[in-house]
């Protein structure tokens, strides 16, 4: 999974800001697709009367987020992303881009920002290195190292299921493996047995457990996600190791 880049539309759809994170869409001409995007966000609203949030073409996905009146982020990733996820951040950098510049001077400029220190707040967003993954319920940082470091697990996740990161030390490419395969079937366990569900799978060497806890501290469900060396893990192993972690962070939950 890649997140390849983000462009800020203003109202007019003259783009302020545009970022690459990948070199798959360097060559792309962002006047051209800023023209695109603001004709198909108009028939969608005019005509379908629904505001498009999600867009596919191709290998990639669109994520549109209108944070003002005046302002459009659009972050493209691989079909691949997490759709909670990149849905979290994307709401991030709304709020963390206006921190840093000021939206009256956007409105009023066609200039396209270029200031190092946006650059670096949101590239930390894209990273998952920002302040949503620090550790916000104390003692559960200390566990989830305890046990990789015991060699209980090989990595381990904490996030809400409105893509909220907790904590993580999971690589971002398994990261979004994980919750967009729990995304897929949490929806369809829960809608037929309106219950929190286990689940147990396998990407290639990585085998994933994955339990949702109801929190009454975060005041939400939240994901817990292992990860495991299928080579030299059992299903009984990670089933038992996800259980004991399960009532160990319920407890601080």
């Amino acid at each position: 999974m890649q997140i390849h880049c983000l462009i800020v539309l203003k109202k007019s759809g003259i783009p302020i800001y545009q970022k690459n994170y990948s070199d798959s869409l360097k060559d792309m001409d962002f006047n051209l697709f800023s023209s695109f995007l603001t004709a198909i966000l108009q028939f969608s609203t005019q005509l379908v009367k629904k505001t498009l949030n999600i867009l596919e073409i191709g290998e990639y996905r669109f994520f549109i987020r209108k944070c003002t009146k005046n302002f459009t982020f659009v972050l493209i990733t691989d079909v691949t992303a997490s759709v909670v996820l990149i849905q979290n951040r994307i709401d991030t950098m709304c709020k963390k881009f206006f921190n840093v510049v000021d939206a009256n001077e956007c409105a009023e400029s066609n200039e396209c920002i270029e200031n190092e220190e946006l650059d670096r707040i949101l590239n930390e967003i894209v990273d998952l290195s920002d302040d949503s993954k620090q550790i916000e319920i104390e003692g559960i940082e200390k566990l989830f190292i305890d046990e990789i470091k015991n060699g209980e697990i090989d990595a381990a996740g904490l996030i809400s299921m409105d893509g909220h990161v907790y904590f993580s030390t999971l690589p971002t490419e398994d990261l979004h493996t994980a919750l967009k395969e729990l995304e897929i079937r949490t929806q369809a366990q829960m809608h037929e047995h309106n219950d929190l569900p286990k689940l147990i799978f396998q990407s290639g060497d990585e085998l994933f457990c994955s339990q949702i806890i109801e929190s009454t501290r975060i005041g939400k469900p939240i994901y817990l996600i292992l990860m495991f060396d299928s080579k030299k893990t059992t299903l009984g192993m990670a089933d038992y190791a996800l259980e004991d972690l399960v009532k160990k962070i319920s407890e601080l939950l």
